[in-house]
């Protein structure tokens, strides 16, 4: 059972993971061993539907849909990770970024991010 204080339940899992280090690398590690087929196709899959996603939206801007390594993810606002790096998350969640975004082809993906500049709107990328 947690702890009531936060600080309290959070050292006592970093204990926990420390002392127990060893024992969990070793659980992760024949864990990747007997289902790297499993991971791997799952990564797969979530990589199929981004790219199939930018393909069939194409650049906003100037309508380029030939390949969708060309293609990027522009986020409007409200940026929990960057959907290239999309690792560990499920696929809904990577649908939920994907929906804050506009597709763009690289050379508008820089146009856009010149011409924000140039306004001095102070968007990071």
């Amino acid at each position: 059972m947690p702890y009531k204080d936060r600080e309290v339940n959070r050292e006592c899992i970093r204990k926990y993971h420390q002392k127990h280090r060893e024992e969990e690398k070793e659980y992760n590690k024949q864990y990747y061993k007997n289902h790297c087929e499993q991971i791997g196709e799952y990564y797969r899959k979530q990589l199929q539907y981004i790219q199939d996603d930018k393909l069939l939206k194409g650049c906003l801007m100037c309508g380029y849909n030939e390949n969708a390594e060309i293609l990027c993810f522009h986020h409007n606002g409200n940026k929990k990770f960057t959907i290239a790096q999309f690792g560990h998350r499920s696929l809904e969640t990577i649908k939920k970024e994907i929906n804050k975004c506009i597709v763009l082809c690289r050379s508008c993906h820089t146009k856009l991010h010149r011409k924000l500049e140039k306004e001095n709107i102070g968007i990071s990328y």
